[in-house]
C-alpha cells in the first residue's frame, strides 16, 4: 500500500503527505517529503519535531510558513502556502503546500494533515515569462522611440505632407528588411536561405537616405 501511494504522488507531481500531531509536537512524513526538507528520510516514520521540517524551508520564507501554519491551528482555516525549500546541495525547491487542523470534541487540535506538491517547473515557467515580457516591454519602447526620430527627422526635410509620409514609409521598410537580415529564418522570411554580412545590413538601413 505504501509502494503504490509513494508512485501515485510521485505521477501525480506530489512531494508527499505529512501528519504533524499537534500535541506531541510530532511531524510524520514519507521518506521522499522528509528529503526534501533536509531530514533524514528515516525519521519520517518515527517522527520528529515540526522545528526540524521548518528549517529545511528557505530562510527568507521560513517566518512566514511558520505564522501560517499556526494561524491555522489557531482559527481552523484551510492551509494554502507557496515557498522554497533550501536543499542540502544548495538548489532551491518551490513548492505549494496545503492541509488543514483536525479537531478533538473539545475543540483541542489533534493533527495537522495535508499535502506538498512540487511546483519548481510552474515558478521556472512563470519567471521566464517575466523575463520575455519586460524584454517585450523593452523593445516595444525602443520602436516607439526609432519611429518618433523617423519622423522628426522626415519632418525636417519634407517640403510636403506627400514627401514626408513617403520619405517615413521607406525608412520604416528598410528597417523591417534590417530585421529580416539580422533574424534570418524567422517567421519564413525571404532571407530565410540566405547568410546575412555586416555590410548588407548597413546598405539596407541606409538605402532610404
Amino acid at each position: 500500500a505504501k509502494e503504490r501511494l509513494s508512485q501515485a504522488l510521485s505521477a501525480a507531481g506530489m512531494v508527499g503527505t505529512f501528519d504533524w500531531h499537534v500535541q506531541s509536537d510530532t511531524f510524520y512524513s514519507d521518506a521522499r517529503f522528509a528529503e526534501m526538507f533536509s531530514v533524514d528520510p528515516a525519521k519520517g516514520d518515527k517522527g520528529a519535531p515540526l522545528a526540524e521540517y521548518l528549517a529545511g524551508i528557505h530562510p527568507e520564507d521560513a517566518e512566514r510558513i511558520a505564522s501560517a501554519v499556526y494561524d491555522a491551528v489557531a482559527t481552523g482555516e484551510k492551509y494554502a502556502q507557496e515557498y522554497r525549500l533550501l536543499q542540502k546541495d544548495g538548489n532551491i525547491r518551490w513548492v505549494e503546500a496545503r492541509g488543514e487542523c483536525l479537531y478533538g470534541d473539545d475543540g483541542t487540535p489533534v493533527r495537522f494533515v495535508g499535502v506538498v506538491v512540487d511546483v519548481t517547473n510552474q515558478k521556472n515557467a512563470q519567471e521566464r515569462q517575466r523575463l520575455l515580457a519586460r524584454e517585450a516591454d523593452h523593445r516595444v519602447k525602443n520602436i516607439f522611440a526609432s519611429i518618433h526620430s523617423m519622423i522628426s527627422l522626415s519632418a525636417r526635410s519634407a517640403r510636403n505632407p506627400q514627401e514626408m509620409a513617403q520619405a517615413l514609409r521607406g525608412r520604416l521598410d528598410a528597417l523591417l528588411r534590417a530585421k529580416d537580415l539580422v533574424r534570418p529564418g524567422i517567421m519564413g522570411t525571404e532571407h530565410a536561405s540566405k547568410s546575412t554580412t555586416v555590410d548588407a545590413l548597413v546598405r539596407t538601413v541606409l538605402q532610404p537616405y
